[in-house]
């Protein structure tokens, strides 16, 4: 998934992102469901950045700055941030 969004492959994040949320209710890994639930935020994100929906950005925003603020430094959550902070004039 990481890889993908890095390359900006939208429909192989999706795909992979979409299998690891499937995963997420049998393991007790926190790690892999911290991911997860970074990968489900950018799946979110990037149909609100689509549907051009100013509130969800924002609300979806404070969601990943309070992951951040959790210890979780991660590129796709950096780039979350990024592009809700240049979305909100920031």
């Amino acid at each position: 998934s990481e890889l993908a969004f890095d390359l900006g492959d939208w429909n192989e994040f999706e795909r992979h992102a979409t299998s690891s949320i499937a995963l997420l209710a049998e393991t007790n890994d926190t790690v892999f469901a911290t991911r997860t639930n970074v990968f489900d935020l950018a799946l979110r994100f990037r149909e609100a950045e689509e549907n051009e929906d100013r509130p969800a950005i924002s609300a979806l925003l404070e969601e990943a700055k309070a992951i951040q603020e959790g210890g979780l430094d991660n590129t796709i959550l950096r780039r979350v941030l990024t592009s809700g902070y240049v979305a909100e004039g920031r």
